[in-house]
């Protein structure tokens, strides 16, 4: 099995997609807005591991919050589309995550391998996206840390901003770069704090 014979399954795929209303996007993503805030996002992958037999594809679940990612953007001054991505990099495997790859062989079933992808989406990914399209849930899980993410700290005071105001916003984010200072103390290193400098002061001039 050659390389390019993931294309044996990618048309199945971007068809379930195209179904379940994802349209494709590049780098092998479906993406389907949810309401004016949110979009759901479908994040496949394609790999050998060294086999010339199978093909394996992966599957993550993802969701942009565009409020907060613009906020982000707004607070950092950031020119441009290319923003690091915090919330579409999330992912999430659950407790098994062998149940998000699946193995393509050429003689493989392909509708079998969909039907399993989608029943994976449906069950999985559904529930997933319904957990963090609650406010309240995603702001807890990024202030928390147990969202994947570039900039805890600046994303979480964002979230808290939209959630709480800017009061919380400015404790939580002073608060942070507290235990950073301590941090960067203990191991006999200086703290940048000019580098937190540009955020921290947008983020006071908030209303």
């Amino acid at each position: 099995m050659t390389r390019n014979k993931k294309n044996l399954i990618v048309p199945s795929i971007d068809a379930m997609c195209e179904e379940l209303g994802f349209k494709k996007k590049k780098y092998d993503r479906y993406d389907r807005p949810f309401n004016e805030d949110f979009t759901d996002r479908l994040k496949f992958s394609y790999n050998y591991f060294g086999s010339k037999d199978y093909v394996y594809v992966g599957l993550d679940y993802c969701v942009n919050n565009l409020r907060l990612m613009e906020l982000y953007k707004r607070l950092w001054e950031f020119e441009g589309d290319l923003i690091p991505s915090m919330i579409s990099n999330i992912s999430w495997r659950g407790s098994n995550p062998r149940e998000y790859f699946w193995g393509v062989s050429k003689d493989a079933d392909v509708n079998s391998v969909i039907t399993g992808i989608r029943h994976n989406i449906i069950s999985q990914g559904y529930k997933f996206f319904d957990e963090f399209h609650d406010w309240n849930y995603l702001c807890e899980k990024i202030i928390q840390g147990l969202v994947p993410c570039n900039d805890r700290l600046g994303y979480g005071a964002c979230a808290l901003y939209l959630r709480d105001g800017k009061i919380k916003a400015i404790e939580y984010y002073e608060e942070g770069i507290k235990r950073a200072r301590e941090k960067f103390e203990k191991l006999g290193r200086k703290l940048r704090e000019e580098e937190y400098q540009p955020f921290r002061d947008n983020l006071k001039k908030l209303p």
